[in-house]
């Protein structure tokens, strides 16, 4: 009997021993490719001057300006003296905002702009497309500006490899078989130079990669047969997140419903089962999302000026939006030529792969 008792419990420590195996070290690689993707992010960010990329002065401005007073900017002269991304959602500047809240940064930011004073063009000749005079306040050991900005950098990074984390789940999802599969789509996104150095930057794009990857996940999860409440729920709240931190994740609702649908029509649901688990998502969206749509359609709608439905695209900050649609319901075309298409193949390449606007001297 003792023997018996000893070989089970043998056995008992060798599977837990096994499943540890199994469960707890199989994913090393992915915590190597971690640990790569964030150095080379790091020494990017040390090595870029402040504003290497050419948003990222708007992108600051907005986050020190929720440092300093503790909320977004709620007039349309707040948004102005910001810059081109005041009126930008403020979820990723007010999430930067946490760690830089405590430096010494002046408000309103004192950056040396070259287009200041012309005597600045001189070193620069007017040759690289930078648009700060970079001095010693800029360097190493950094302080005021420059500590807060690289702070706001390195939660980009954090935010980076959250993202490639995310891609190897949704991967792992589709083929939990296939671990290698997985690690190297997740190298693969891991290691785009466009990738790594938006990640190195100020950028609320870090933030919309996250939850977008999450979403993803859970859209597979629903495709897959998960269909309880649960799963519907954190759908629409991920999906709401991603939309408040870049208004254009709006489109995940559709991709929602049409794989809500398609799996209605596939599984026969009745259309109460249909409605009730679209209404979920919805609800949760709704919860997320709407609450800050309301507030700007009220505070920064332009209806009087460009109509109904342009007016009130007009408030989420977004040219490119409400001309668009403001286009399509004046039922306006344009014609495009072979050299509009290879611009746009060309400049697609360049931005996918090594970012546009980046300045290396």
């Amino acid at each position: 009997m003792s023997n018996a008792k000893e070989f089970r419990d043998h056995l008992l420590d060798t599977m837990a021993q096994q499943r540890t195996k199994n469960t707890g070290f199989q994913h090393w690689p992915i915590v190597a490719v971690l640990v790569i993707f964030t150095a080379l992010a790091s020494i990017y960010s040390l090595v870029f001057p402040i504003e290497v990329d050419g948003d990222e002065i708007s992108h600051f401005a907005l986050v020190n300006f929720i440092a300093e007073h503790k909320r977004p900017p709620l007039t349309l002269e707040e948004r102005d003296a910001i810059g081109k991304k005041g009126d930008a959602s403020p979820f990723y500047h007010s999430l930067v905002a946490l760690l830089t809240q405590h430096t010494d940064v002046p408000d309103p930011l004192q950056l040396p702009e070259l287009d200041l004073k012309l005597e600045r063009f001189i070193p620069d000749d007017g040759s690289v497309p930078q648009h700060l005079f970079h001095t010693q306040d800029d360097a190493f050991p950094f302080h005021g500006i420059a500590l807060a900005w690289h702070l706001a950098r390195f939660f980009s990074i954090l935010l980076g490899a959250a993202t490639i984390v995310g891609i190897y789940i949704v991967v792992l999802a589709i083929y939990p078989d296939r671990r290698w599969f997985a690690l190297a789509a997740a190298c693969f996104a891991a290691f785009i130079p466009g990738f790594v150095i938006s990640s190195a930057v100020v950028n609320d794009d870090n933030l919309l990669f996250l939850l977008t990857t999450f979403a993803i996940y859970y859209l597979i999860r629903l495709a897959q047969g998960d269909e309880r409440p649960r799963t519907l729920i954190i759908l629409g709240v991920l999906i709401g997140l991603a939309t408040l931190a870049k208004y254009h994740a709006i489109v995940l609702i559709a991709v929602m419903a049409l794989l809500l649908l398609q799996l209605a029509w596939q599984k026969k649901w009745q259309w109460q089962t249909l409605v009730r688990r679209l209404g979920l998502v919805f609800l949760a969206f709704t919860l997320t999302f709407g609450w800050w749509f309301v507030f700007i359609v009220i505070r920064f709608n332009r209806v009087q000026e460009l109509g109904l439905v342009s007016g009130v695209l007009a408030a989420l900050g977004d040219p490119v939006v409400a001309s668009g649609v403001d286009n399509i319901l004046k039922a306006q075309s344009y014609s495009l030529t072979l050299d509009d298409w290879l611009n746009w193949a060309y400049l697609t390449f360049v931005t996918f792969w090594f970012r546009s606007g980046i300045t290396y001297s």
